[in-house]
């Protein structure tokens, strides 16, 4: 399914996302535990900052930059849409406390991050897609949006998404065509050099790095068809 999409290390993946979160949603293909979601948590800021600045915003200095992380599996469809209730003989919808920014009147800036997102169901998928292209789900607007909030009177919110692959045997359902037309897709790759760097800087024990140093093939050794197996992720929970 993602065979023929760009593919990136850690390294790379944040310029990347740097360079395309501004234009669209970016959707980041990989197998489980080689750092999908810890490469946006640990990065937030930096992403955020480089959409602004390609959207040509300018953002308070002051700003709070949040990462606002959901897991479309969490949540039932009506946590989206919002339940409904009666106005006065009208059924109207109450905006979900999820999306960044419900319920205030101040201005929010982050990334919305939708992780393991081909997990969900198709029908939450759709609904989540009216986000990409109108930055609205019922009452909600999306801060920032192209569409919705042009002129971010509301704040910036750029979308983010993560998600294993169907060839991964993690519970995928894929992509529709109809979503998939509407992101940018990238293919994450493990890679020896950037884990080491990256578990030098995050107090990985020594010993653990100087195995994967002399053993680079058991960084990621997962065979699909098995439950467990050598990750990054299960590297650094031994350590």
């Amino acid at each position: 399914m993602t065979d023929n999409f760009l593919s990136t290390t850690p390294k790379g993946l944040i310029p990347f996302l740097k360079a395309t979160v501004g234009i669209a949603p970016v959707i980041i293909w990989g197998s489980p535990g080689i750092g999908k979601t810890a490469s946006v948590q640990d990065n937030v800021k930096v992403i955020f900052a480089a959409g602004a600045a390609d959207r040509g915003v300018k953002v308070p200095k002051d700003a709070n930059v949040e990462l606002y992380e959901i897991r479309p599996n969490d949540y039932d469809i009506l946590d989206f849409c919002g339940l409904p209730y009666n106005d006065n003989g009208i059924q109207r919808r109450a905006v979900p406390d999820i999306w960044p920014g419900a319920g205030s009147d101040a201005k929010v800036y982050g990334v919305l991050f939708f992780d393991e997102f081909a997990q969900a169901g198709r029908e939450k998928q759709t609904i989540i897609q009216r986000a990409f292209d109108e930055g609205r789900i019922g009452d909600y607007v999306l801060p920032g949006h192209p569409k919705s909030d042009p002129a971010c009177e509301r704040g910036l919110v750029f979308i983010v998404l993560a998600s294993n692959r169907q060839s991964d045997r993690a519970n995928s359902h894929g992509v529709g065509s109809q979503t998939g037309t509407r992101l940018i897709h990238v293919t994450l790759e493990p890679d020896t050099s950037d884990w080491i760097d990256w578990a030098n800087a995050h107090d990985i024990d020594p010993t653990v790095v100087a195995f994967i140093r002399q053993q680079p093939e058991y960084l990621h050794k997962l065979d699909p068809k098995q439950v467990t197996g050598a990750t990054p992720r299960g590297w650094a929970i031994l350590s």
